[in-house]
């Protein structure tokens, strides 16, 4: 039905009719106006013909639908009608001009903002740029009436969050990825009472993280600070290798290498590349702390045999401190072997173009068979490009001098260094100084994914709590999240951000509490985990490697084990689980879902998981002392368990039912003898478990093998082992 307006009542005239002049409806459509007396019940309603009501000028815009939550990059769109005064919708206008505006109050910027309105409805698509939420777009056009969208949040493209302090995590230690996502090693730094030659495992998976004393064996490097730690497959297993760096009076020039799954260290000697071996007090190579090294992986054709394909392993080291304390500008090569390391001598090193100055505390990168040298301490924020390639004889290193063209990063001022720039989708992330902002720092890129054609994206990128240090080192913890790890001018405290290039920030629960827990069943209902940015919104990026994982433990914080499928992908932000169950019987636990460098989600309520129905009987106790026309000397006893193998301890109604059967051996089967049996075959159950009390053999049975099947309806039976009766 749909209002009228005017005088809708009329009385009837001498001539029993009555004439409606004046009324008004505001619903445009084809419409029926209906007649009746509800005086009358005896009297018939009518309806007039249909008549078509045509909409009113246009005088208003509505939003029929716009974004609500955007992730970042993509367009903002939204659907603008025109409409009359009474929002009838107003299609047979001629094409007008809307135009898309920030709502006042609120700060991002539209591109893309004005529509010409065919058939009365506007469909915009425009480019937003900004973060947070509570957004409006205003929507407005000469003569109408303007239409504001309801709020929409952005999901911001870079979010850094800090890392609770702990003092495993010392200044100048190094860090480097394990073989499984969001854990590191650790290894030495610098103590209040000096340099550490310490290893640790830090395991940022959890919130807060959680770091256990890594131990190992074999020749443990000396105790140091300000090295660096690079990763790689040698002789067919996971090395982590330790060069140069400083214990406060001394630096270093060794290099050592840990086998992670052994934990054993091993001193390298890198002029004889031998393994194990000490280099001595003055190992080939230049002593140096504060420097960079990446692990680079080239392949070229043989010179020599152009149809074969040779492939070299390499540790790069460049820059740092020397023992004298001024900054080097040399460039060191270790050639990894598939059993030794060896370095390789400067003379069979040569290097082409405009090199780096001296630096120290500087990023180098390693990405698509190029690597990359900037900031750190040096007269210039030069950013520099190299290749490696080998001759035959020697290794040619070329250098070039990169000048991105800018779109938004200018006035930046130096980058601030970072032992490792932040390498996700073929770009380069850093941290640097934002000129317009005073000393605040921001996230910049450098898109190096079409070669020569460079350049810096804009600076939506900015993440305003970026720590603002002067030295940071970087690792990466999964796919487009990184850790930064910073100290402060002292040198003697660190601070942890955890940098994520995609807005997942954390796991949401979905409220969920089992209603009628049973092992071995199904949960009802089931878990459903949403992936959500620092602003709590719903974020869809990084959806296809996402994968969630739900682990429960009691209140002991014991772990519980769960059945179906733990681990779930993330489609569109959101894990929805279809056949988690809990594998066990306990009076209260919770399940905690986790994934990849995102915080946890919050642990369940308490629930508790009784014993699933019954599903198999378990025997206990086999037959023992089997004589003719007597009861078993020890009786045979079962017990119901459920799914999940725990006991039905809820039971005490079933009944258990024994079968004897019989072979008389070799190859026979067994057959049912069940009519040899004496005493009582059915036994009911007490907690889930039944002994029978005077169950025997017949006399006159035949010799060979028997067994007893004990069994439940609905249950698989048990079985006992074979057995024999013995003469009196």
């Amino acid at each position: 039905e749909v209002g009228l307006q005017g005088v809708t009542s009329l009385a009837l005239n001498a001539s029993g009719m009555a004439t409606f002049s004046q009324l008004v409806t505001t619903t445009a459509g084809t419409l029926s106006v209906r007649l009746y007396n509800h005086y009358l019940n005896d009297v018939t309603m009518a309806l007039t013909r249909r008549l078509t009501v045509t909409p009113g000028r246009p005088a208003a815009l509505r939003v029929e639908w716009s974004s609500r939550v955007l992730p970042s990059g993509e367009p903002y769109s939204a659907l603008v009608s025109v409409n009359d005064e009474f929002f009838n919708f107003q299609p047979a206008h001629a094409a007008i001009s809307v135009e898309g505006g920030v709502y006042p109050g609120t700060r991002f910027t539209l591109s893309n903002s004005t529509v010409r309105a065919a058939g009365g409805k506007a469909l915009f698509t425009m480019g937003v740029v900004g973060s947070s939420s509570g957004h409006r777009v205003s929507f407005s056009s000469p003569g109408l009436t303007s239409a504001v969208s309801p709020t929409f949040s952005i999901e911001s493209p870079v979010w850094v969050y800090p890392v609770p302090f702990h003092a495993s995590v010392l200044p100048g230690a190094t860090l480097t990825p394990r073989h499984r996502a969001n854990t590191l090693l650790l290894f030495g730094g610098l103590t209040p009472t000096g340099a550490s030659n310490g290893t640790v495992e830090a395991d940022y998976a959890t919130s807060p993280p959680s770091y256990s004393v890594f131990p190992v064996g074999g020749a443990v490097p000396a105790a140091r600070y300000d090295h660096i730690a690079v990763s790689f497959p040698f002789d067919g297993r996971s090395v982590m290798l330790v060069h140069g760096g400083t214990n406060g009076t001394r630096t270093f020039a060794s290099a050592h290498v840990l086998d992670t799954a052994t934990r054993v260290w091993s001193p390298v000697d890198t002029q004889t590349g031998q393994i194990g071996i000490p280099a001595g007090e003055n190992p080939a190579g230049i002593r140096r702390a504060r420097h960079a090294g990446v692990h680079a992986v080239i392949s070229q054709p043989d010179p020599l045999q152009p149809w074969l394909t040779e492939v070299f392993s390499l540790v790069l080291v460049f820059g740092g401190v020397g023992d004298d304390g001024r900054p080097l500008a040399s460039l060191e090569i270790l050639r990894v072997y598939s059993h030794t390391i060896v370095r390789v001598p400067a003379g069979s090193v040569i290097q082409t173009g405009p090199a780096p100055a001296p630096r120290f505390d500087l990023s180098m990168t390693w990405l698509n068979a190029r690597g990359y040298v900037l900031g750190g301490h040096a007269q210039d924020d030069t950013i520099y490009s190299f290749t490696v390639a080998f001759n035959g004889e020697s290794f040619i290193v070329a250098w070039s001098v990169l000048s991105p063209q800018s779109s938004g990063a200018a006035g930046r001022e130096r980058h601030v260094s970072v032992s490792t720039a932040m390498v996700f989708d073929a770009k380069l992330f850093f941290l640097a100084r934002d000129s317009s902002v005073g000393s605040e720092n921001a996230a910049v890129v450098l898109d190096v994914s079409a070669g020569a054609a460079l350049a810096w994206e804009d600076t939506t990128l900015r993440a305003g709590s970026a720590p603002v240090t002067p030295y940071s080192r970087v690792v990466a913890l999964a796919p487009g999240k990184f850790l930064v790890v910073s100290s402060d001018v002292s040198g003697r405290n660190t601070s942890s951000w955890v940098v994520s290039l995609v807005a997942s920030y954390s796991l949401s629960l979905a409220p969920f509490l089992p209603s009628a827990a049973a092992a071995g069943e199904t949960l009802r209902p089931q878990p459903v985990v949403t992936i959500l940015d620092a602003n709590g919104h719903v974020t869809r990026d990084a959806s296809a490697t996402t994968v969630v994982t739900a682990v429960a433990y009691d209140v002991s914080a014991f772990p519980v084990p769960l059945g179906g499928t733990s681990s779930r992908p993330a489609i569109n932000g959101i894990a929805t689980f279809t056949d988690l169950s809990v594998d066990k019987d306990v009076w209260a636990m919770r399940i905690v879902f986790r994934a990849a460098s995102l915080f946890p989600s919050a642990p369940t309520p308490l629930f508790a998981v009784a014993a699933g129905p019954a599903a198999r009987v378990v025997l206990l106790q086999a037959p023992v002392g089997v004589y003719l026309s007597s009861a078993f000397v020890i009786q045979p006893s079962a017990e119901l368990r459920d799914t999940a193998d725990n006991r039905v301890t809820s039971d005490s109604f079933s009944r258990l039912t024994a079968r004897l059967e019989h072979t008389p051996g070799g190859a026979a089967p067994f057959t049912d003898r069940s009519s040899l049996l004496i005493g009582s075959s059915t036994v009911q159950v007490a907690a889930g478990v039944a002994t029978f009390l005077d169950l025997g053999i017949s006399w006159g049975a035949p010799a060979g093998d028997y067994r007893l099947e004990i069994s439940r309806a609905g249950a698989v039976s048990a079985r006992t082992p074979a057995f024999t009766f013995t003469s009196a």
